[in-house]
């Protein structure tokens, strides 16, 4: 995922693809620390990786930002 806000947690990622189960989240941080705005999101199986990417350039969270699955 990118262009996540700054603020993102791993519980809004979740609460974002339910009801697909995420198996593993990997949020990326800068050098300095900070959250990149990038995240790594891992699926229980093959299909549920497919569904997921459906969702691209929706909106995870109202107020700030989209996620961009490549």
């Amino acid at each position: 995922m990118r262009g996540l806000p700054f603020q993102v947690s791993g519980e809004d990622i979740v609460k974002f693809f339910f009801p697909l189960i995420v198996s593993k989240i990997l949020i990326e941080c800068g050098p300095e620390g900070r959250l990149s705005g990038e995240a790594d999101v891992y699926f229980s199986c093959h299909q549920d990786a497919l569904t997921a990417m459906s969702r691209d350039r929706q909106h995870i969270v109202e107020t700030d930002g989209e996620h961009l699955i490549p």
